[in-house]
């Protein structure tokens, strides 16, 4: 998996102690903000019948299965979003000519990234589909000095 290094602010790891959770989601106290969580993982699942209100919200995999978890911090304007991702493998930039459409969710293309058939992650898709108040301002979570 990848993603455009565009739609990335920062490579961040993070202790798993530092998570929390707010209602349904996780998030992370984060550079003087509330950061929201996004399992990559758990969005790119398949659900079941009867999975239907199990989303990216849920639990944290990658939180539980170490001491640590791997996040790239997404700008969306002036706020921020983490994926949670199984791990950062490294960070490339190359040119690609063959690419084709993908037809499942959640995936823009498949192209050859370093001779790697690679899918590309439609970053602000996920984020839209999880975290809405985001984009819209409702509910957000303002943490800044001074502000209410």
């Amino acid at each position: 998996m990848a993603m455009p290094l565009s739609s990335v602010a920062r490579l961040e790891e993070l202790p798993r102690s530092a998570l929390e959770k707010v209602g349904s989601r996780h998030v992370v106290q984060y550079r003087g903000e509330i950061l929201p969580l996004i399992d990559i993982a758990r969005v790119l699942r398949p659900r079941r019948n009867g999975d239907a209100r199990r989303g990216s919200n849920g639990t944290l995999k990658h939180a539980e299965a170490s001491d640590t978890v791997q996040v790239v911090v997404h700008g969306a304007g002036e706020r921020r979003v983490g994926l949670v991702v199984g791990r950062i493998l490294d960070v490339v930039e190359d040119t690609f000519t063959a690419r084709t459409a993908s037809s499942r969710p959640n995936i823009l293309f498949t192209a050859v990234i370093q001779e790697r058939v690679t899918d590309f992650l439609d970053v602000d898709g996920m984020v839209r589909a999880a975290v809405p108040d985001l984009f819209t301002g409702r509910g957000e979570m303002r943490g800044r000095k001074g502000e209410t």
